[in-house]
């Protein structure tokens, strides 16, 4: 059997299953290669370019299997996956919630064709780890559903993404440009893949009106010196005037549910503030609050956290702090539950761009504050 041939043809009955054409954008631009380093299948970065890799295990399985397993790896090079998550690979839990999400859409394609052993939401449901409401959800609503029950979780998924994680970061961005370029291709898309079409440009966020909202009774005064103004004791210096610059606490959402990605998104949105004159604090928070410090236009080389999401605490220390702070911005993926604690003053919520959340949803769920998404138009 010609292995090359062999995978063709089972790519083209994938791409012609009904709504899967959106299989074929992705196909096309993936290469093989032929490997007992996997167990069955896996996608890897080989020579700047994505690559599936096969074992001659992959070829035992009937039609139907091999195109449940080819999907899968299609799959997660469309949601970006190894782009996204490499370096997360020891975090067991992620890598089953990836795979349930994708494992959902398969069974939707090709009902009861998942190989045994392969990550299957019905026997989370079983365990009453999850609810039938659970459904069709994404990745990272899995992950915190299921973060505080994951010592009762036994089964195990590896990626084979290791030569993802030393991708020099010019080739991850022009890699993720590729992605979205190839998605803004797709049309009338199936509900199946859910929230894979992208548009290009992201609608700027006016800081200026925000922040001229929010700050009319706290401000940071600061002493500093201009001709313009009269020294009284040496006539040739400069004099001293006392200047109000807008006082800000911006809290960044440093949980398990945040990627690389993310975080650089929010600190440009917190560089956009700081260039308009505002003394900004910094929190890092995810269940708790970690490093505090002020921004002076340098981003940390490392940020605390990394576990689960409460809101809570964030606001309490801006509770506890508001006579300083004219207003607070919340950055985050929005992923956690309502917060209990009420801001004594004005709360923003911005959402990045790559959250399932929307500001309706927060709406619905009864946060307190202002809303903006970093949205595309």
């Amino acid at each position: 059997m010609n292995k090359y041939l062999e995978i063709i043809r089972i790519g083209s009955k994938l791409c012609n299953l009904r709504d899967c054409e959106v299989f074929s954008l992705f196909f096309s631009r993936v290469n093989f290669q032929f490997t007992e380093d996997v167990p069955i299948a896996g996608i890897w970065y080989r020579d700047k370019t994505f690559c599936i890799s096969f074992s001659d295990k992959y070829f035992e399985f009937n039609d139907e299997a091999k195109m449940v397993i080819l999907g899968h790896e299609l799959i997660h090079y469309m949601y970006k996956h190894p782009l996204v998550y490499a370096d997360r690979l020891g975090d067991d839990l992620l890598q089953i919630c990836m795979d349930m999400f994708i494992n959902q859409i398969l069974e939707i394609i090709l009902p009861g064709a998942l190989p045994k052993g392969s990550v299957d939401i019905n026997d989370f449901i079983e365990a009453k780890l999850l609810t039938e409401s659970d459904r069709n959800k994404d990745v990272m609503h899995y992950y915190r559903k299921l973060k505080r029950e994951e010592d009762k979780i036994n089964q195990k998924v590896k990626h084979y993404w290791e030569s993802f994680k030393d991708m020099p970061i010019t080739e991850k961005e022009i890699h993720d440009l590729r992605v979205d370029t190839i998605r803004e291709g797709i049309g009338n898309e199936s509900g199946t893949f859910r929230d894979l079409k992208v548009n290009k440009r992201k609608v700027p966020i006016d800081y200026k009106k925000i922040i001229s909202r929010f700050l009319n009774n706290c401000f940071f005064t600061e002493q500093d010196y201009s001709h313009s103004f009269l020294n009284k004791r040496y006539k040739d210096f400069p004099g001293s005037y006392e200047k109000d610059i807008p006082s800000l606490l911006m809290a960044v959402d440093t949980s398990g549910s945040m990627n690389d990605r993310d975080v650089n998104e929010i600190f440009d949105q917190i560089d956009k503030v700081y260039q308009l004159g505002c003394k900004i604090d910094i929190i890092e928070a995810d269940a708790s609050v970690g490093n505090t410090y002020e921004y002076k236009g340098k981003r940390p080389s490392k940020l605390s956290g990394g576990g689960g999401t409460i809101f809570d605490p964030a606001i309490e220390y801006y509770n506890k702090n508001n006579n300083k702070y004219g207003a607070m911005i919340y950055l985050t993926d929005g992923h956690a539950y309502t917060p209990s604690v009420r801001p004594l003053k004005e709360l923003l919520w911005i959402l990045t761009s790559t959250t399932s959340k929307t500001v309706e949803d927060l709406k619905q769920e009864k946060f307190k504050g202002l809303f903006l998404k970093l949205e595309y138009e």
